[in-house]
Parts: structure tokens; C-alpha cells; sequence
């Protein structure tokens, strides 16, 4: 058995100086804990480049640095560089475009249900978290759903009010950084995708229209356009149902459509040359509920007359 004394403590300035004094001639071993500002976010350190993730006597003996000798009268200088301390690495995205959302937030629960951090951030929030087992949520603004790790569905994120079990995230920073997806969908409308029927490659700048529907009646909405991915979103009344067409532009050989299906060899249905009585509504929840997801596989006008040949 080998006894060690300590004989020094000193606590870094903000220019991340210490200095321990009147040290008798002898060897020594140098660790270094990190207590200021941000208390955990640094690992704890033994010279000479030993890290001890869990500390001194769990994941590292003083045995195991660097001697630093010391003789009388002379004063030693030596630079020990702190590793930052692993992160929760949280990415929150768009369910349908995989992009990070902006303005998230991210909520963590330790196993008995307790609130134990919330981050603010764009997309990806770096969370220090001490080891342990965690479950994980996820909101942003009203327009999406709230989702707890990996896949359910909350009612509130911010208690952990969900649909099922969530599924736990072992924090271990002896293991280096951690990184989970929470995806969140869409519900504050309809979105969809414009795709060529034949190559499924993705349509930019198609015209999609959508009538909201109260009592056999038809009331259109602003229109939007598809992106260069195929992607199109529309923000919408919640509690209603609503037919979607599309109104291609005559630079464009395809056939217009009314979802799901219904071809329009005429004309778009905005400009009254297909029946939207035909077309299937697609419901806006008011309660979250996620809608479908509308796809528009397109064909050429050419393509299409000749099926029928």
C-alpha cells in the first residue's frame, strides 16, 4: 500500500493561472478538477495528459502521472490543457426534410420523471449532463408536433406527458460524446411531394392549390410552390378537411391532378376545368394529429393521352 499526502491546493485565476507555494525539494503529483463557471463542462485531468473522466482513485491513480520534481529554491512552471467534458448531443429535425428546425427546445428527464435540463437552440443543443440514464423531448413552434426520444408522440414535452414509453439514453462520458434525432412533424398544415411519375425525380415550381371544404362548399387558399427537393408546404386552418390540385405552368408537359389521382387533362382545377368534388380530403387535425403526407407523381401530357390508345 502507498500513501500520498497532499500537500498543495490552489484555485486558477481567470487567466487560468494557480500556483502552489513553499513546496519542500521532492516529486510530486499534479491533478487538476475543474469548479469554476459552468461547473462539469471540463474533464479532470492528471499530469501528464492522464484523463480521468470519473475522477482521481475511479478512472485514474495518482500512480499512473507524471512525477513534476522540484528542487529548493526553484520555481516550476508546467501547462495541463483540460479536455472538454462529452456532450448530449441533441439534433432536433424536420420529419420530412431531415433539416435542423430552428428555435427547439430540448428537455431532459432523469428515470423518475424529475426535470433535469432544458436547452434553447437552433437545431443542435450541447447538453452537460453528469452519467447516467435519461429520457429525452423535443418541441419547437406550434406548427409541429412534440416528440420524445426516439419516435412518440407528447402532449407535453415540457412534463413528459407522452403516448408511450420513451426510450432511455445511456449517458456515459467515459465513452466520449453522444448523439441522438428527434424528428418532429408537421401538422400545421398540409406538405407533400411534386415528383416525375416515370424517373421519381423530384418537379421545382409547380403550382399547388388547396380549398378548404365547409359544407359542399369550396374556398381556395393562397397558393404555394414546390421546391427544388419536390417539397411542398402549405399553412392551414386546423380542424378542417381540404382538397389539393395542382396548376401546372405551360412550360411544364404534364398532366395536372387533383390528389390522389384524379388526372385533369383539361386543365387545372383553379381555373374550374376539373371536378375538386372527385378529389380525396385530406383532414388538418386540430388535436396534432399528423396528416398525410400528399404525393403528386406526375406525367407528361403525351405520356398520359397514349395509355388510353
Amino acid at each position: 500500500l502507498i500513501l500520498f499526502d497532499l500537500v498543495g491546493v490552489d484555485r486558477s485565476d481567470f487567466s487560468g493561472s494557480a500556483q502552489v507555494n513553499n513546496l519542500p525539494q521532492g516529486n510530486y503529483y499534479i491533478y487538476v478538477g475543474y469548479e469554476g463557471y459552468g461547473q462539469g463542462s471540463y474533464l479532470p485531468e492528471l499530469y501528464n495528459e492522464i484523463s480521468c473522466p470519473l475522477g482521481l482513485g475511479i478512472s485514474c491513480q495518482l500512480a499512473d502521472g507524471d512525477l513534476v520534481t522540484v528542487d529548493t529554491n526553484e520555481a516550476v512552471s508546467i501547462d495541463i490543457g483540460l479536455q472538454d467534458k462529452p456532450k448530449l448531443k441533441v439534433n432536433v429535425k424536420d420529419s420530412l426534410t431531415q433539416e435542423l428546425l430552428a428555435s427547439t427546445r430540448v428537455t431532459v428527464f432523469d428515470q423518475s420523471g424529475q426535470y433535469e435540463s432544458s436547452n434553447f437552440a437552433d437545431g443542435t443543443h450541447e447538453i452537460n449532463l453528469e452519467p447516467g440514464t435519461y429520457f429525452v423531448t423535443a418541441l419547437t413552434n406550434s406548427n409541429f408536433n412534440q416528440k420524445g426520444f426516439p419516435d412518440v408522440q407528447c402532449s407535453d414535452a415540457d412534463d413528459m406527458v407522452c403516448d408511450s414509453q420513451l426510450e432511455p439514453v445511456m449517458y456515459d462520458i467515459v465513452s466520449g460524446e453522444q448523439e441522438i434525432n428527434i424528428s418532429l412533424d408537421f401538422v400545421g398544415g398540409i406538405q407533400g411531394l411534386v415528383l416525375d411519375g416515370i424517373s421519381n425525380e423530384p418537379v421545382e415550381g409547380v403550382v399547388i392549390d388547396t380549398w378548404k371544404v365547409d359544407n359542399g362548399a369550396y374556398f381556395i387558399n393562397s397558393p404555394v410552390l414546390s421546391d427544388a427537393n419536390g417539397i411542398f408546404r402549405t399553412y392551414l386552418d386546423q380542424g378542417h378537411q381540404y382538397v389539393i390540385g395542382t396548376d401546372i405552368p405551360n412550360s411544364m408537359n404534364y398532366m395536372n391532378q387533383i390528389y390522389d389521382k384524379v388526372y385533369c387533362p383539361e386543365g387545372p382545377a383553379v381555373n374550374a376545368m376539373c371536378d375538386l368534388s372527385m378529389g380525396d380530403q385530406v383532414n388538418v387535425s386540430d388535436s396534432n394529429e399528423v396528416p398525410e403526407v400528399v404525393l403528386f407523381n406526375l406525367f407528361e401530357d403525351d405520356i398520359f393521352q397514349s395509355s388510353f390508345e
